[in-house]
C-alpha cells in the first residue's frame, strides 16, 4: 500500500515533537496527543551528541539551540579521591563529525521543537490521556486511540513517544512488558559557577569524577558558562530509593537527599567541597530510579509503533536523545520511502530491522557503564583509576562509531 495519509503520536516531549517534523518532511500529516496540561518543565540539562546534532541541524533546528546551550568538545575524567586527571575523550569535533556536542536544557529543547512544528501548522492536542488503542479487525486499514475523555481519534498509523512508562507499549505494543529498576539513581540540579567551590578544580566545559559510591558530573549549560549543570549517578539499593513527590521528581525531604549525596564524596580531597557547594545550591534537586526496559521487547504491532524510551529505554549511556531521534527519522523514512507496494507491517518490521543492532550496541555499553557504579572497596577503585586509559580507549572507540552515524544514510 502506498505511504500512511494520517498519524498519531502520543507524547510531546522530545522525541515527539522530533518525530512529526521527520513525518511532515515525507508529508504525511500528524497531529500529536499530551496528557499533560501544558509543556513539561522538568528535567535537567542534556548532553546532545554528534549524531544527534547533525539531525537537529538537518531540520534547521541548531542556530537557535546553540544560542540557548554550551559547546563541547570533550569530556575530562577525573578521580574523585585524589583529583587525578584519569584522560579525556572527544565529544565532538567539526572536523571529525561534522559538529561538537551541545549541553542544553531540556526544556529549551523541547521548546524549540514545539515552535518549529507550531510553525508548520502541526498541532499539539494537551489534556489528552491515553487509556487504550483499538485496531480493525486483521488487515485493516486504521488504528484508533482512545482518551480518557471518552474521546476516540483515528488514523492510519500510531506511534507511541510516551516514554519509559508508555501506556501505548502496556496496553496494545507489549502488554505486561514493564519497566523495572535497574539499581541506578540519579539526582541533578543547576548552580550559579561563581558560587561553587573550585580550588583545584580545572576543566574545559565537562567534568566527570569517578568515585567509589557513585561519579559526579559538572558542566556548563549556557554560552556564556556562568551556569552549571551537575549531576550524581550512583548504585542504590530498591528500598532506599527515596520517597518522592507524586507530581514529579523532587524528593519530600530534599536536604537529607542532598546530605547523602554529598557524603559519598567525603573521601574525595580536591571535589569535596565541589560536590558540597554544588549540590547544596539554593536550585532545587531532582532524584530518580533509573528504569529500564528489557532488550527483548517488541517494538510495533499492526498499525503501532514505538520510538525512543517507549521502545527500549535504558540505564544513562549518554545517547537516549540520539537514539529516539534516529528513530524518527529512520521511522519516517520507511513510512516514506519503501515502494508503495510495502504494507504498513512490512514498513514497521523493516524500522526494527535496522534500529535493533544500534540500540543494543549502545545497551551493551549501559550495562558496562553501570556495573562502575557499583560501591567497590577502596583497592578495588585504585585498580580502577590505574587502568582508566584502558577503559577510555574503548569508550572512545565506542563513541566514535556512534557520533558518525547518519541515520539518512541507512539503506530502507
Amino acid at each position: 500500500m502506498p505511504t500512511p495519509e494520517s498519524a498519531i503520536i502520543i507524547g510531546s516531549g522530545i522525541g515527539g515533537p522530533l518525530c512529526a517534523l521527520a513525518l511532515y518532511r515525507k508529508q504525511i500529516p500528524v497531529c500529536l496527543y499530551e496528557s499533560r496540561s501544558s509543556p513539561e518543565t522538568l528535567g535537567g540539562a542534556i548532553n546532545l551528541t554528534p549524531n544527534a546534532i547533525r539531525i537537529l541541524a538537518k531540520f534547521d533546528l541548531l542556530p537557535k539551540l546553540l544560542s540557548l546551550g554550551c559547546s563541547v568538545t570533550k569530556l575530562q575524567f577525573f578521580s574523585a579521591h585524589s583529583g587525578a586527571a584519569l584522560g579525556t575523550i572527544s565529544f565532538g569535533s567539526i572536523e571529525q563529525y561534522g559538529f561538537e556536542s551541545l549541553r542544553v536544557c531540556r526544556s529549551d529543547l523541547q521548546r524549540v521543537l514545539l515552535e518549529s512544528i507550531a510553525e508548520k501548522g502541526i498541532e499539539v492536542r494537551y489534556n489528552k490521556k491515553l487509556v487504550g488503542v483499538e485496531e480493525d479487525a486483521v488487515g485493516g486499514e486504521h488504528i484508533t486511540a482512545v482518551f480518557s475523555d471518552g474521546s476516540k481519534e483515528t488514523a492510519d498509523l500510531l506511534i507511541g513517544a510516551d516514554g519509559i512508562h508508555s501506556t501505548v507499549r502496556r496496553s496494545f505494543v507489549n502488554p505486561g512488558c514493564d519497566a523495572t529498576y535497574s539499581g541506578i539513581c540519579s539526582a541533578y540540579g543547576f548552580a550559579s559557577w561563581d558560587k561553587v567551590a573550585k580550588e583545584g578544580i580545572e576543566f574545559d566545559t565537562t567534568a566527570l569524577a569517578v568515585g567509589r559510591k557513585g561519579s559526579f558530573l559538572m558542566s556548563f549549560c549556557n554560552p556564556e558558562k556562568t551556569r552549571v549543570f551537575w549531576a550524581v549517578v550512583m548504585a542504590v539499593a530498591e528500598g532506599e530509593v527515596p520517597e518522592r513527590e507524586d507530581a514529579g521528581w523532587r524528593v519530600r525531604d530534599e536536604g537529607r537527599t542532598k546530605s547523602e549525596i554529598v557524603t559519598r564524596f567525603d573521601d574525595s580531597e580536591k571535589w569535596r567541597e565541589t560536590v558540597r557547594t554544588a549540590v547544596m545550591a539554593e536550585d532545587e534537586t531532582f532524584f530518580f530510579p533509573v528504569n529500564e526496559l528489557p532488550a527483548e521487547g517488541r517494538w510495533w504491532r499492526g498499525r503501532c509503533v514505538l520510538i525512543g524510551d517507549a521502545a527500549h529505554a535504558m540505564p544513562p549511556q549518554g545517547q537516549s536523545i540520539g537514539l529516539a531521534f534516529e528513530d524518527a527519522v529512520i521511522l519516517a523514512r520507511v513510512l516514506g520511502e519503501m515502494k508503495d507496494e510495502a504494507t504498513v507491517e512490512e514498513r514497521l518490521r523493516r524500522y526494527d530491522e535496522l534500529r535493533r543492532p544500534r540500540v543494543a550496541a549502545a545497551r551493551k555499553e549501559a550495562a558496562k557503564s553501570r556495573e562502575s557504579l557499583k560501591e567497590v572497596h577502596w583497592f578495588v577503585q585504585w585498580c580502577r583509576e590505574w587502568l582508566y586509559w584502558f577503559f577510555l580507549a574503548v569508550f572512545a572507540k565506542h563513541s566514535e562509531t556512534a557520533f558518525m552515524y547518519d541515520a539518512e544514510k541507512e539503506e530502507v
